[in-house]
């Protein structure tokens, strides 16, 4: 069963390595880069001039780069307020249903919220399968028999 999982394993590798020399996804147009990176360069610029601009001064200045976006947002959704100060997502994934409980409550059944703990907890059922059936295959095939030692 072994020597199946790493033939199997040896065999993904080397398609992964035979993909991989596709030297055709690393060209590029390079007036075309140029092109679409111009406003960033004059934003650049226009800030290099400017050292003590804040960012809200910025938006305001009505650069056309920057037409539509906010001030107050956070990356990854982080503005939104968290229950305990833990994301949803990771209350079900870490505590599973009980974290899902947690975000229930302190939420007062904040729909999105519940909706990523419960995310969260079907990917940390997913994966404690996942890891359980790769546990229990490997030690299937790994039932070898003993013979008792013989003492003279």
């Amino acid at each position: 069963m072994k020597k199946l999982f790493i033939s199997l394993f040896i065999m993904a590798f080397a398609a992964s390595i035979v993909k991989a020399n596709d030297a055709d996804l690393f060209s590029y147009n390079r007036s075309a880069l140029e092109i679409a990176i111009a406003p960033i360069s004059n934003v650049e610029n226009f800030v290099a001039q400017n050292p003590s601009l804040s960012v809200t001064e910025l938006v305001n200045t009505g650069v056309e780069l920057f037409n539509g976006v906010g001030t107050t947002g956070s990356p990854f959704g982080l503005n939104e307020p968290l229950p305990l100060g833990c994301p949803a997502f990771l209350w079900g994934c870490i505590f599973s249903v009980s974290g899902l409980i947690v975000v229930y409550i302190m939420t007062d059944n904040d729909r999105e919220q519940v909706k990523k703990a419960f995310t969260g907890c079907m990917v940390s059922a997913v994966v404690t399968i996942a890891l359980y059936t790769i546990v229990l295959v490997a030690s299937a095939g790994n039932t070898t028999t003993t013979t008792t030692p013989y003492y003279y």
